[in-house]
């Protein structure tokens, strides 16, 4: 929820500024990243999987779909799926 791919040029105009963050993430989903940032439970277990946990998995599938799609022509912006 809290990361966007940008080209390096895309990135150096928009930046990574609290004003960014405003503009392209709701107050509800910064609540809900607080909230599971301060979950000692879960980086205990994102941690000891070292990369091979839930969200690395659905991230690799997330990465599978857009690549797909690019090679069928696609381009631009694609959304993907939050884990949430």
């Amino acid at each position: 929820m809290n990361a966007e791919a940008l080209c390096y040029g895309c990135h150096s105009a928009v930046g990574g500024t609290k004003a960014r963050t405003e503009q392209v993430m709701t107050e509800a989903k910064y609540g809900l990243l607080n909230e599971r940032k301060n979950d000692l439970r879960l980086a205990k277990q994102y941690r000891a999987t070292k990369g091979k946990g839930e969200i690395a998995r659905h991230y690799r599938d997330e990465l599978s779909v857009m690549q797909e799609r690019r090679e069928c022509g696609e381009s631009g912006h694609i959304e993907f799926d939050e884990w949430l």
